[in-house]
């Protein structure tokens, strides 16, 4: 925190004592920064001496750690054997770490220092609409240019005490990516009337946190004065996202009330400038009359999570009339129908796509095995879709003998 926010100093000066926060690093401008990497520096720690192989200083902080082995070696081997030995013997080059590197001149990926291996992640294209390939000139360009690699610092790095101990989280490609485009949407939301887009990853390829990573970098940007209104249809997917975020400090309900049980609430919390809110959809259950807006806000971001469930009816209506100066981005695990206009008209085209078959090759969730077991069940497909054809047609004639069929109708 020190490092991204500055530090806190005090100084005299005209006999008077001020005090002043000072930049280490200059995210702004990354030119102005000092880059070096160092190779095969000795590092002594507090019995042993150890002789990395690439460390990465900007302005004086190893902030980059890269362990090589030669092309014909598994990187699993530079975990195992390398890191775990770095981590007991000179542990203090980690405390201002990124990101790691493992890298055998093909191969790369990246991880953070609390990672098992098994989360140390590829980085496959430099842009979303490429295929992608695993190579280390692609993750080296996409992590290590002087401005990919201080906003990864400065944004795209949570540390997440929700299971009890701390882990340090660094996005994925995916997420760098689709993070990114979402904040330059935000930029130009009024080119875009608030229609910020839907982003839409798979389930499995960390959604939650990819919320995080966005509210996190729109409010260091942009400025701290935005209020993110997440906003779920179900009360375990409320407790879900609350749970992550405040896993990784950005919410504290005890502290810092921020969840709407009721609508009087909502209204209230908005009315307090609060960074984030959280609540269901089902809070927004007034019609909201000329006046009785909620918030005329322009500086609102309404994050719904399961956007093509939400957007249907009087409550969604209603939390549009309730924020009329409000922007709308919806997030997804699953893609949205052809026809579904609905969702678009609120939310806009799909600023991020990151599909489920995508995911499978990047090793990004786990892939589904359809195991077909209709010997078990006795059910055989010969004749079966005539059947069901003769029972549909069946309960169609039924229905309109009915006396309710024109209620129903």
């Amino acid at each position: 925190m020190l490092i991204r926010s500055g530090v806190p100093v005090s100084y005299h000066e005209n006999g008077k004592i001020k005090k002043r926060r000072l930049r280490i690093l200059d995210f702004d401008t990354p030119t102005n920064n000092y880059f070096l990497c160092v190779r095969e520096l000795w590092i002594r720690g507090p019995v042993h001496r150890r002789r990395p192989d690439l460390i990465g200083f900007v302005n004086g902080l190893p902030l980059l750690f890269v362990e090589c082995k030669r092309p014909d070696k598994n990187l699993r081997r530079a975990y195992d054997e390398n890191i775990a030995d770095y981590r007991d013997t000179i542990p203090h080059i980690f405390y201002f770490n990124a990101f790691l590197m493992l890298a055998n001149g093909i191969e790369a990926k990246i991880g953070s220092i609390t990672a098992q291996f098994e989360h140390f992640s590829d980085w496959k294209r430099l842009a979303e609409g490429e295929p992608g390939v695993v190579q280390m000139e692609t993750l080296v360009k996409g992590t290590c240019t002087k401005a990919n690699f201080l906003d990864i610092f400065e944004n795209f790095i949570l540390f997440d005490d929700s299971i009890g101990q701390t882990v340090k989280i660094v996005a994925r490609n995916h997420q760098y990516l689709g993070v990114n485009a979402a904040f330059e949407a935000v930029q130009d939301r009024e080119i875009r009337d608030g229609k910020l887009g839907v982003f839409w990853h798979t389930q499995g390829s960390g959604k939650s946190y990819s919320m995080a990573l966005f509210a996190q970098k729109v409010r260091r940007k942009l400025g701290g004065d935005f209020t993110f209104l997440v906003l779920t249809d179900r009360q375990d997917l409320d407790n879900q996202i609350y749970k992550t975020f405040a896993g990784v400090g950005l919410a504290d309900n005890d502290k810092d009330p921020c969840r709407a049980e009721s609508g009087t609430a909502l209204r209230d919390l908005l009315s307090q400038h609060k960074a984030f809110v959280f609540t269901l959809v089902q809070k927004f259950n007034q019609e909201i009359t000329e006046g009785g807006e909620y918030s005329d806000r322009s500086n609102i971001i309404v994050m719904t999570d399961e956007a093509h469930r939400t957007q249907y009816g009087t409550l969604a209506k209603n939390m549009r009339d309730a924020l009329p100066n409000a922007s709308f981005i919806g997030f997804t695990g699953t893609p949205l129908f052809n026809n579904d206009e609905i969702t678009r008209r609120v939310f806009g085209g799909y600023v991020s796509t990151y599909d489920f078959q995508r995911a499978i090759e990047d090793k990004a969730t786990l892939p589904l095995y359809y195991d077909a077991r209709g010997d078990k069940l006795n059910i055989t497909s010969e004749g079966l879709n005539k059947r069901l054809a003769e029972a549909i047609a069946e309960a169609k004639s039924m229905m309109l003998m009915s006396p309710s069929s024109s209620r129903m109708s």
